[in-house]
């Protein structure tokens, strides 16, 4: 389903019952995007940022830290990243196994807690990240 067919907030919630994940309505959120910032990692670089593992599809994303980088060019999480409406543009310098630089790009929506907002309430500290299709 298009993402643009939703205009009521997303729900989230944890998952009790099986996997004790958080989940929504869009399917399993994959946490916070967060990266190291390693300095003197590479030669010749004061310092760059890395990741263990690629980020997944479904993110939370921190409203504070969003409007910290306004709309332009900046950082998340030690993750450069990009902001412009209501897409975030993040990459890093290393990712994964491969150590590869990668560059993700999510579109932001509004959220609520399924067990305890309203369904037209919107969470004012929280954010949902996910992959436009």
């Amino acid at each position: 389903m298009a993402v643009d067919a939703f205009l009521a907030p997303i729900a989230v919630w944890h998952d009790l019952g099986f996997s004790g994940y958080l989940v929504s309505d869009l399917g399993r959120v994959d946490g916070t995007p967060n990266a190291d910032l390693r300095h003197h990692h590479c030669v010749g670089r004061k310092s760059c940022s890395v990741i263990d593992e690629p980020l997944g599809r479904c993110m939370l994303f921190s409203t504070t830290l969003l409007q910290e980088l306004g709309a332009g060019i900046g950082t998340y999480q030690n993750l450069h990243a990009s902001r412009r409406r209501d897409l975030i543009d993040l990459s890093v310098d290393h990712a994964g196994s491969s150590h590869a630089a990668t560059r993700w790009t999510y579109r932001l929506l509004p959220l609520r807690w399924r067990t305890i907002d309203p369904p037209e309430y919107v969470d004012p500290h929280l954010q949902l990240g996910i992959w436009p299709d």
